[in-house]
């Protein structure tokens, strides 16, 4: 419980910090303050460190469930309930770590309402939640995880700079 707490304070801090770079940075475009939630944003160096900030919020959004799902799978190995009661489990425990991650991107729509954000809100959610399922039916290390994860983050970052 206290891993979720602490998400909730890190997901706290990310949107004020997102938040409050136009105060920081009055010249900031809406375009580059949406860039800061997708992709890398390297001048002013300030938003090159919010942006990785914002990075490592994606990979925690994702490696923690996955981590507390694939603590699960090995009592769910031994009894074997159904798919529902699964499905019961599951979601509790990937909702408090979805629901920060959607509102990150979706508040970039408060400042730039464009056909690119809303498609790189759909990549993102997309991404997430297809990490999330092959990780979990998949039997791989923690190493490996953490290193699919950050690198998926990574590359949608890059593709996100050259096409945003």
């Amino acid at each position: 419980m206290a891993r979720k707490l602490y998400f909730w304070i890190y997901f706290s801090i990310v949107f004020i910090v997102i938040r409050f770079v136009p105060t920081y940075l009055p010249l900031i475009t809406n375009h580059q303050q949406a860039g800061l939630v997708f992709d890398f944003t390297a001048k002013p160096f300030y938003l090159l460190m919010v942006s990785i900030f914002n990075l490592l919020f994606d990979y925690v959004s994702l490696i923690m469930p996955v981590m507390e799902l694939l603590s699960i799978q090995i009592f769910l190995l031994v009894r074997k309930p159904s798919l529902r009661s699964q499905f019961k489990s599951y979601v509790p425990i990937i909702l408090h770590y979805f629901v920060p991650y959607v509102l990150i991107k979706a508040f970039v729509l408060s400042t730039e309402r464009s056909m690119s954000v809303l498609v790189w809100i759909g990549i993102s959610i997309i991404t997430w939640v297809i990490l999330l399922v092959f990780l979990i039916n998949q039997r791989y290390s923690y190493a490996k995880v953490t290193t699919i994860i950050l690198t998926t983050f990574i590359f949608s970052r890059i593709l996100a700079t050259i096409m945003f």
